[in-house]
């Protein structure tokens, strides 16, 4: 079945092709970004909210890494 809005919708640039290791993808991200959640109103991370916002971050920026 055609979906014309789907049809309409340009892909997005993610999910990112998965590497073995990225230096941008650090722990200072996931603060940064904790950080703005906050000066948005959204309430400090606590607990294991920091280790869900980098596995969350991970699942948005790179695809699955295909396994044979």
């Amino acid at each position: 079945m055609n979906d014309p809005a789907a049809a309409a919708t340009p892909s997005g640039a993610y999910p990112l092709p998965a590497p073995a290791d990225d230096p941008r993808f650090t722990h200072g991200l996931a603060r940064d970004i904790a950080e703005t959640l906050q000066q948005h109103g959204f309430p400090h991370l606590t607990g294991s909210d920091r280790v869900n916002l980098m596995i969350a971050l991970h699942q948005f920026i790179y695809a699955p890494q295909e396994t044979s």
